[in-house]
């Protein structure tokens, strides 16, 4: 390899770098646009005591939007509306706040807008999960009640 060729490589490596930077940029302002969007639907939430879910996360929290988990950590990433972004490990009940950008660098934006947006159909999954529960207990009831 010659050192024109390093030097080829070198500018594109800035490029792309400077490509990374722009697209990471763009993931923390949607996130943050989405969560500013959202904000009326966390307040009711919060409102109605109701837990924040996330649909691909079995976990749930009073906090806000689950935006992500850590197996490894058992660390909860959620997003509380008084506090911000927070990592939340599960074992310990430590709380450590973050930053947008550790969100994103972390590697959690997927995560973060499937919990975002699920806001919008969250309450649909409360009002399936009560009437699937009421079935079973009409079924059981109707199994011993004369």
């Amino acid at each position: 390899m010659t050192t024109e060729q390093l030097e080829e490589q070198f500018e594109q490596y800035e490029i792309d770098s400077t490509t990374f930077t722009e697209l990471q940029s763009r993931q923390k302002e949607l996130i943050e646009t989405s969560l500013e969007d959202a904000m009326p639907l966390i307040q009711w939430y919060h409102k109605k005591g109701l837990y924040f879910t996330h649909p691909t996360i079995e976990r749930h929290t009073s906090r806000g939007p689950i935006l992500g988990f850590d197996e490894a950590r058992y660390e909860l990433v959620v997003y509380d509306s008084h506090i911000g972004f927070l990592r939340i490990n599960l074992r310990e009940k430590e709380e450590k706040r973050m930053k947008l950008t550790d969100i994103v660098e972390d590697g959690y934006f997927e995560t973060a807008m499937e919990g975002i947006l699920f806001l919008q159909t969250m309450m649909g999954q409360y009002l399936d999960e009560v009437k699937e529960m009421n079935a079973r207990l009409e079924a059981q009831l109707s199994k011993y009640d004369a």
